[in-house]
């Protein structure tokens, strides 16, 4: 028996321990908790808020005084009251809101007002509060159009009955399909919010149970409302005796907030700010504020976060606290001790990718993402335990025990040690001299820390003792001949366990014993003569060596080299390579100052680089490990870059993701043998391993929000029709706008696309989230999207819509029985049947006698000759399709006063497109210039008074100042504007509507740097929706590289250049659409 009781006595601290290390891994320092603010300046109505609320599609809804904003990850949309709008909502001070069961909002203020916004109608239904005017016995002095305020909403799974809890009145009801309310409460009289006996009429939350119930707190406990009854059925923690002068005995527990744990649990917080664990099925109370350091002031809301076992509370303009319920350790969140922003908040939610938001009354909306920080990043004061206490990270390792080893090159210099494991922080190496100074830092067998200060300053600390001596300057101990040691970097352990550092002649610094050598490692340098830069270990007695010109492989156990690349000479010094590198199947990625990766292919003796043009995000690298699942990690100057070898796939990580800053710095960097990576840089360090980086795992949900077919728009917001959508032949121009709903870094979302049954393959749209089609044939077809969050996870099924475009009438059965009885008349009747043969033979000169005057009309509309403007080169191009399109360009320039480019692609074929052409020619010579959107506002007016029916006028106009360019945009596809300064090809697309579509459209508009050598490019959508024989389209991105690679060339070339790729790509097919290129280019 003793043992069995000893048993379970270490089984129970066992168990103890691996609770409090699983708690402990939850548990985080007050400074990590990092807090988003979405106020004004980021599109909220105001910069205070009252209620924040998470719809079943992944939309954040904050009520404030004006109004309900609603936030998808990239933009507000506020939901104002509209006095003379009757479909607006009236609310204003929103307090509440929720959802019913077929994705509409409810939402109520603090005036008892309610509204109830049909999502598809995109229309709100209001309510307003009949229940004042029954109340009697106000007191003089008592306004009720401020006083008894809705404090909860919850709604039936079918939209018809909204329940409002009214605190000083009680529970209603209100019928959406009789517009009817109703009040649970015969007692219509005043009352105070303190008295006892009206305690139950002060509601402060509603929730569901179930289908039929609602938890209701009140003043006076919980009770449970039955909505079938109509009755309530169950109470708890109610006053035994409320017939008593005193309205606050110890019994009573006025409910503020609850959150569900279980059936039978629940978190309080009541009276006084306490917070308690309540256990419904004995009716008992565990009171937490008592035993843990919960904050002693007056807690309000909470929110019980399941996954991590946390209970957040809101303490009453003080800050939030939140519990561990695992081991009740506390974090009291304050301005002064951590990152909250303000201290005054209204309630918590948790939404479905894991972020907490917080409604603040004075700093709009905060979000905690506790994932978004892939790294860690130690700084000068951050974090409290580890901080560095300087700037700038010169110089890191990572030795056996794993400390993490970083110099500075802040003035004085000095080394810090990070034991994460033991807890300690060490700090030495400090000196009066206040020069900057840049550490080389490594690790010999035994121990020590070697640390090269300036190229030749050694200090040394042994592995058993806390701090750093300074060896002085180990030069002055060598023959004078051996000066060229004052250049070492990091060391190497080579097998035999001597600490070699690569150098100008590489350096024994120390034997396997720890003692120091100083002497050229010639065992090495006198077969590899020229200078060695480092060094990859491929095995436990094999290692890569870096050289000038040449790479090795060195045999270490029995000290023999290969020269790996003899056939070719390695551009070491020209590309200045970087150490440590990387080896993968056969290849070595070097990573270079300026010239991106240099690849050196070992197994067929070449060369060639990874630059920007293949994706690369930065072109100055610092150093680059490989991780155990083969990916490439380096450091640049844009933050810490992660590449897959085998597809060329690159992921960007800045400070938005943890990183210390955008730019490392060289030498400071390691790779720990169980794959921990230390990077410094000049605000600190980060530390991490990639193989438990967190990263956003979750696909976004991804939505179709609105359709627009044949002009007409309409709200769709979900992820596919059920049935098929008959679209008529004359709306076969339909475009689509979808969304990826994600919160963290929305900027890098990714979209994909495709028409099933049109498109051939996925179109590429990057960030872009719409997507147009004109003059769909007839038959049926399937819309695709897909999206990607910031981390490039894709939701693969995405969202949908099925469509079916109808055939016109005289395409119908109900036709083809009339062209058949046609025929046997026309049987009966062949003289007459010839004489129609005759009639058709003359339509069809007539139709191309038009077609040739279309041709002629459009080439009559184009400049005779492009205009000679000094300080800018221009080539155009249009290319007629086979019926004649409605491409065209033009140039408006008046000598020292402006230079306009336009570019344009009227719908449909024909002289009538001639026509629309004509009308925006015309509009533009009789409209003043002025900026390009206002032009367009004014030419879509004039386009629209004309009526050309259901055609549309697409158009792209640009103007050029001096040292920028104003572009705006008509349903034209994106402008390609390319930076010498920068390097960089940027696809420009202004989202409009084109010209002829609502008359009230207002268009934006957009300002971009233009300065000498930089280019701009037009081109109409016949370009890239060319087809080749095999009737794939030729694609935005083959445009794209063809513009990026011949950027630097002349107009002339460039525009040859799309020429060529056009014919090579259609071998001679011809063209469906007009194609159109306009190249600008800026000589000075």
């Amino acid at each position: 028996m003793k043992n069995i009781a000893k048993i379970n006595y270490i089984f129970f601290f066992i168990s103890l321990f691996l609770v409090s290390q699983l708690s402990s891994q939850n548990f985080r320092s007050n400074s990590e908790y990092e807090f988003e603010k979405y106020a004004v300046e980021q599109g909220t109505a105001m910069n205070a808020s009252i209620v924040v609320f998470e719809d079943t599609n992944g939309f954040i809804w904050l009520g404030s005084q004006s109004g309900i904003d609603r936030f998808d990850g990239y933009d507000f949309i506020n939901y104002a009251n509209i006095s003379s709008d009757s479909l607006s909502t009236n609310l204003t001070w929103v307090n509440s809101i929720t959802e019913d069961g077929l994705g509409n909002i409810w939402a109520t203020d603090q005036f008892g007002n309610v509204s109830n916004y049909k999502r598809l109608e995109d229309k709100w239904y209001n309510y307003f509060p009949e229940y004042k005017d029954l109340i009697t016995n106000v007191p003089e002095g008592v306004d009720l159009n401020f006083g008894l305020q809705p404090s909860s909403i919850v709604v039936s799974k079918d939209g018809r009955y909204a329940f409002v809890g009214i605190f000083g009145f009680g529970l209603i009801r209100i019928d959406s399909e009789t517009k009817t309310q109703k009040f649970y409460q015969d007692n219509f009289r005043y009352s105070s919010w303190f008295d006892i006996k009206s305690a139950d009429k002060m509601i402060n939350e509603l929730e569901w149970l179930d289908d039929t119930n609602i938890l209701v707190a009140t003043g006076d406990g919980l009770r449970v409302f039955d909505t079938e009854k109509e009755i309530y059925s169950e109470e708890y923690f109610r006053t035994k005796n409320k017939n008593q002068e005193n309205n606050f005995p110890s019994d009573r527990y006025w409910i503020r907030d609850f959150e569900i744990i279980d059936e039978n649990n629940l978190w309080i917080s009541a009276q006084n700010g306490i917070i308690y664990k309540a256990d419904l099925s004995n009716e008992t109370l565990e009171n937490f504020s008592a035993k843990t350091s919960l904050s002693n002031s007056d807690a309000r809301q909470i929110l019980f976060d399941k996954d991590n076992n946390q209970l957040w509370v809101n303490i009453e303009n003080v800050g939030i606290d939140i519990l561990d319920i695992n081991t009740n350790q506390v974090n009291n969140l304050r301005e002064s001790n951590s990152r909250l922003i303000g201290k005054e908040f209204n309630n918590i939610i948790k939404d479905k990718q894991q972020n907490i938001w917080i409604s603040s009354a004075t700093d709009g909306l905060l979000k905690f993402d506790p994932n978004k920080k892939k790294f860690k990043s130690f700084s000068k004061n951050e974090p409290d335990e580890f901080n560095l206490g300087f700037s700038i990270a010169w110089g890191a390792h990572i030795d056996k025990e794993g400390v993490v080893w970083v110099g500075t090159r802040d003035p004085g210099g000095g080394i810090v040690g990070l034991d994460f494991k033991n807890n300690k922080r060490y700090f030495s190496g400090k000196t009066n001299n206040n020069n900057a100074s840049l550490y080389e830092i490594t690790e010999d067998n035994v121990g020590n820390i070697w640390a090269i200060r300036g190229g030749d300053v050694i200090w040394f600390k042994q592995k058993d003792k806390k701090k750093f001596e300074r060896l002085g300057s180990y030069t002055n101990k060598l023959r004078k001949d051996k000066s060229f040691l004052r250049s070492l970097t990091q060391g190497h352990l080579t097998y035999d366990k001597n600490l070699i550092v690569p150098s100008d002649r590489t350096v024994w610094l120390a034997d396997k014993q720890g003692n120091p050598v100083y002497e050229e490692y010639t065992r090495l340098t006198n077969v590899v003569k020229n200078s060695i830069r480092g060094f990859q270990r491929k095995d436990s007695i094999s290692s890569y060596v870096l050289a000038d010109k040449s790479i090795w492989l060195w045999d270490e156990k029995g000290n023999k080299f290969t020269d790996l690349t003899p056939d070719i000479d390695i551009p070491v010094l020209e590309t200045r390579a970087q150490a440590p590198f990387a080896a993968y199947n056969e290849k070595l990625y070097i990573p270079t100052y300026g010239s991106g990766i240099l690849v050196v292919d070992l197994k067929n003796q070449k060369i060639n680089y990874i630059t920007t043009n293949e994706g690369l995000p930065n072109m100055y690298l610092y150093n680059m490990f490989i991780d155990s699942d083969n990916f490439l990690w380096m450091s640049s100057n844009q933050g810490i870059l992660k590449c897959d070898p085998k597809t060329l796939e690159f992921k960007q990580y800045t400070p938005v993701d943890g990183t210390q800053d955008y730019e490392y710095n060289a030498g400071t960097a390691w790779q720990s043998d169980d794959g921990y990576i230390v990077m410094g840089g000049l605000n600190g360090i980060n530390y991490f391993n990639p193989s438990t980086l967190n990263e956003n795992r979750v696909p976004p949900k991804v939505l179709i929000q609105n359709i627009n077919i044949g002009g007409i728009s309409k709200k769709f917001e979900s992820v596919s029709n059920d049935e098929i959508a008959d679209i008529e032949f004359k709306n076969n121009s339909i475009s689509f706008e979808y969304l990826a709903l994600s919160f963290r870094n929305t900027a890098q979302n990714q979209y994909r696309y495709k028409m099933e049954g049109y498109d051939s393959d996925w179109i590429e749209a990057g960030t872009r989230r719409f997507a147009s089609y004109t003059n769909l044939p007839i038959g049926t077809y399937t819309f695709r999207v897909i999206g990607s969050n910031n981390d490039g996870v894709w939701n693969e099924i995405g969202a949908s819509y099925k469509l079916n475009i109808l055939p016109p009438w005289y395409r119908t059965y109900f036709a083809y029985g009339g062209y058949i009885l046609l025929l046997i008349f026309s049987v009966r009747s062949f003289g007459k049947y010839q004489a129609k043969k005759s009639i058709v033979e003359a339509n069809n000169k007539r139709r191309t006698k038009e077609l040739q005057e279309a041709k002629e009309l459009q080439i009559s509309l184009l400049p005779k000759v492009n205009p000679t403007i000094q300080g800018y080169e221009i080539s155009t191009y249009l290319k007629p399709a086979t019926e004649v399109g409605g491409d065209y360009y033009d140039f408006f320039y008046k000598k020292g006063e402006y230079f306009y480019a336009i570019c344009g692609d009227a719908t449909g074929h024909g002289v009538i497109s001639g026509m629309m052409v004509s009308v925006t020619k015309a509009g533009l010579h009789g409209i003043p210039m002025a900026e390009p959107s206002k032009i367009l506002g004014q030419l879509n007016q004039i386009v629209k008074k004309v009526n050309f029916g259901r055609l549309r006028m697409s158009l792209s106009v640009a103007k050029f100042n001096s040292n920028n360019v104003e572009l705006s945009s008509a349903a034209m596809p994106p402008t390609y504007i390319f930076s010498t300064k920068n390097n960089t090809l940027e696809e420009i697309l202004v989202p409009n509507l084109p010209l002829g579509g609502i008359e009230t459209e207002k268009f934006d508009g957009i300002k971009k740097e233009f300065k000498s050598g930089d280019l701009l490019i037009m081109i109409s959508d016949g370009l890239p929706e060319l087809p080749n024989p095999s009737k794939e389209m030729l694609d935005y991105k083959k445009v794209f590289n063809c513009i990026k690679n011949n950027a630097k060339k002349s107009a002339n070339e460039i525009k040859d250049a799309l020429v060529s790729l056009s014919d090579e790509w259609s071998e001679d097919t011809l063209n469906p659409d007009d194609i159109t290129i306009v190249v600008i280019k800026k000589t000075n």
